[in-house]
């Protein structure tokens, strides 16, 4: 029993990135976009690029952008002592800008309009009269029944 619950909360936080799709845009790209935010990401692993693209998904998620531009990356070094001496540390720094571009917004509407497409009038017509038969049987409010009614009609 313990065993799917723990799958289901490590799986938990995967389906929340990939409702959060960020999209990378190369340079010039992002012209028609509204720039949200600049991040810097500063890395001292062996694989600074993987780290700081994973680290700029999640930041530009958090900033509700939809597209991020990569601008640069600058290394500087230093040395830390160690048990073996002095160590050389290459911290490397990732600019990257974060955009909103409307694209969740542009998939939604082509959605709508394969939906439309996909089944005609007649599916709606059909949600619509369900949706107040349950309304009438007292089986949702009269706000669920508003709520639902206006999703449907903003389908068509």
């Amino acid at each position: 029993m313990i065993k799917p619950i723990a799958v289901a909360l490590m799986l938990l936080p995967l389906s929340a990135f990939a409702e959060d799709d960020v999209k990378l845009l190369e340079a010039g790209q992002e012209s028609a976009c509204k720039l949200v935010k600049q991040d810097v990401c500063k890395s001292t692993s062996m694989k600074p690029q993987k780290e700081c693209m994973e680290w700029h998904q999640e930041h530009a998620a958090d900033a509700k952008a939809d597209a991020m531009v990569m601008r640069g990356s600058e290394e500087s070094r230093r040395t830390r002592p160690s048990l073996s001496g002095n160590k050389m540390v290459t911290t490397t720094a990732i600019t990257a800008d974060y955009y909103q571009c409307g694209f969740k917004e542009k998939r939604e509407k082509a959605m709508r309009a394969v939906n439309k497409a996909e089944y005609g009038v007649d599916h709606f017509e059909k949600r619509l009269k369900n949706l107040e038969k349950l309304k009438k049987k007292g089986l949702i409010t009269e706000e669920e029944y508003q709520a639902q009614r206006k999703e449907i009609i903003s389908d068509i």
